[in-house]
């Protein structure tokens, strides 16, 4: 054989060596996907399988939630689905139409709760703002004004809601003689209402404001 031809098939024979090992790779990277998708598709699936669950325990507790009649159905739903605080805020708010003994700390636990275990803004909000309320009904201005204040801060809660905190945050600190951050927090509101936004609760906080600047110069 002719030198020429022998290396003609010794490059051949590299060649064949090539392609056969980039072949295999090639073979062999589409098991290693497969594999990489699989997981991935069993992990899909298990994140579908819980959201799932999530939804329809939601679904039973917002059911509960709509057909409790009394605080004993109440109280059995919230021991059912202690994580739901549309229950809670309704448990709380039964509490407090009811008006027993020991009913408004119940009240607070209930809401204290709700607030933890919000599963939004809008409920965090809503959590806060009527927690906000019955603290102040029971003269605790200090803890009502930060509570209120938390309830302004929350940026998915609804605009309504952040201002009605506002404007009570604002009450509060006028119990509490703080004049200068009740007028800052009616202006919050007022600012709202300028935009268009601040309705009944920007009228409010304006007929504050003008009565806390009239005292001041008598």
């Amino acid at each position: 054989m002719k030198k020429e031809q022998k290396e003609k098939l010794h490059e051949d024979d590299w060649f064949v060596k090539t392609v056969r090992s980039f072949l295999t790779k090639v073979r062999t990277r589409p098991t290693v996907l497969n594999s990489v998708l699989l997981v991935l598709g069993v992990g899909l699936i298990c994140l579908a399988v819980v959201r799932g669950c999530e939804e329809r325990i939601t679904s039973k507790a917002m059911d509960v939630t709509d057909t409790a009649k009394d605080i004993d159905e109440m109280e059995r739903a919230a021991e059912r689905y202690p994580g739901n605080a549309d229950l809670l805020l309704k448990l709380g708010d039964a509490y407090l139409r009811r008006d027993e003994e020991r009913d408004i700390e119940k009240a607070i636990n209930m809401l204290e709760t709700a607030v933890r275990r919000a599963q939004n803004g809008l409920q965090e909000g809503m959590a806060c703002l009527a927690l906000g309320k019955v603290l102040m009904n029971k003269e605790e201005y200090g803890q009502a004004s930060e509570v209120f204040a938390k309830a302004s801060t929350i940026s998915e809660t609804s605009p309504l809601i952040r201002d009605e905190a506002n404007w009570y945050s604002g009450r509060c600190l006028e119990h509490l003689n703080r004049i200068d951050e009740a007028l800052e927090r009616y202006g919050r509101v007022v600012l709202e209402g300028s935009r268009g936004r601040g309705g009944m609760w920007a009228s409010l906080a304006r007929y504050r404001q003008i009565r806390l600047r009239q005292q001041s110069l008598d």
